[in-house]
């Protein structure tokens, strides 16, 4: 939405509305993910009232309420208008919880692997969601074309695999930056379990990068459902 509605990039015009749902039924999960896994459910009204501004899950609770809003209203807008103030609302909101959900793991301290814990976990959180949203969008549209049977647009389908490979470098670099600068490139190679799934995890990861990059004439669309198949995987895997 960003990319049609902020950066005139109309060409992705005809998925925006889809992707919008697919966030937005995507959040309805979290919520009910969220609710029970609170522990105490019939709770969940609470952080509405009982503000703690200094809490992490205070901040993550009120941005999906605000965003799950924000989707709702923009799913059900027609007017240009009223979604551009949303749209903006959304990249604001979209910023918040992601980076939140990855500073609760900094609580973890020496309990989590310094192959993934580290100070930058939040920023790491959100880059690696700009990828996870361009793949699952990305997989969404092609599977919904072949399923209803319409004509493919490749355009659109290698504009999110450029998208989606762009993201992914700039994760993968952000994350061996970090480690090298900490002195845990290191670990990496220590072998052991933490050693083994970090490896597998990276090349899932790594391996659609190039072939996403190719330029349009060069992608086939069964091969970008892959790559963008191991890219969802790979952030489920993390």
């Amino acid at each position: 939405t960003a990319a049609v509605y902020i950066f005139g990039m109309e060409k992705y015009k005809p998925i925006a509305r889809s992707a919008v749902l697919t966030a937005f039924v995507g959040y309805l999960m979290v919520m009910v993910g969220l609710f029970l896994d609170i522990g105490k459910p019939l709770s969940f009204w609470h952080p509405m009232v009982m503000w703690q501004p200094a809490s992490v899950l205070f901040e993550v609770v009120w941005c999906v309420l605000l965003y799950s809003a924000v989707l709702f209203f923009e799913n059900i807008s027609k007017s240009k208008a009223i979604i551009i103030p949303l749209v903006i609302a959304g990249i604001t909101l979209s910023y918040g919880h992601p980076p939140s959900l990855g500073a609760l793991f900094l609580f973890s301290g020496s309990k989590l692997s310094a192959l993934w814990w580290t100070t930058l976990m939040n920023n790491l959180f959100f880059l690696s969601a700009i990828a996870a949203g361009l793949a699952m969008v990305s997989i969404e549209t092609i599977v919904s074309h072949r399923v209803f049977k319409m004509d493919e647009n490749r355009e659109i389908v290698a504009g999110l695999a450029r998208g989606t490979a762009i993201a992914l470098a700039v994760y993968l670099a952000a994350r061996f930056i970090d480690l090298a600068i900490k002195g845990n490139i290191g670990l990496v190679f220590a072998g052991g379990k933490e050693s083994v799934l970090f490896i597998v995890e990276i090349l899932i990861v790594a391996i659609p990068i190039m072939p996403l990059f190719l330029p349009p004439e060069q992608k086939l669309v069964n091969n970008v459902l892959a790559c963008q198949v191991m890219v969802g995987s790979g952030v489920i895997i993390n």
